[in-house]
């Protein structure tokens, strides 16, 4: 059994592997970054420390929405650093056999935001691949002890 955080995307079920998840958390202000490309969202400052929000809805294709006060966010921690993926709704942790996950084999730049589909109950949950979404994020470094920001980086690949 393989466990996921399962969180809702404009009316569709998705999930992410458990195992990164850090903390799930209610949506709060994000700062927009002006320079910074559409698959980030902003930054947000969690206990003191400056973490990066990524739209899922930008790296899956869908549009963007206003903040509500009912979004929520999942914190990963992906190759070392933490970041926060903006959902609509956050349904909790759930396990899964390997037998009703299914990878996905194509070669679209929207499909490779989905590493695999689980089915349940007769519904389709998109895994989301976290290993491109941080590759698109690209870095955001170096924070200093006092949350100033000192460098400042972001890759535009897709």
């Amino acid at each position: 059994m393989k466990p996921f955080a399962l969180f809702v995307i404009d009316g569709q079920r998705y999930a992410v592997d458990a195992d990164v998840v850090r903390e799930f958390l209610r949506a709060a202000a994000i700062v927009k970054l002006p320079t910074s490309p559409p698959l980030i969202a902003g930054m947000l400052n969690i206990r003191g420390e400056l973490v990066r929000v990524a739209s899922l809805r930008t790296f899956i294709g869908l549009p963007e929405k206003d903040l509500e006060p009912s979004d929520s966010l999942i914190i990963v921690r992906l190759a070392g650093t933490e970041l926060a993926i903006l959902c609509d709704q956050l349904l909790g942790l759930a396990s899964y056999a390997d037998k009703n996950i299914e990878l996905t084999k194509t070669e679209t730049s929207s499909s490779q935001a989905i590493e695999a589909v689980i089915a349940d109950a007769g519904q389709l949950i998109f895994i989301i691949n976290l290993k491109q979404l941080g590759a698109n994020v690209g870095a955001i470094e170096c924070f200093s002890a006092d949350n100033r920001v000192e460098e400042l980086e972001y890759n535009h690949s897709k």
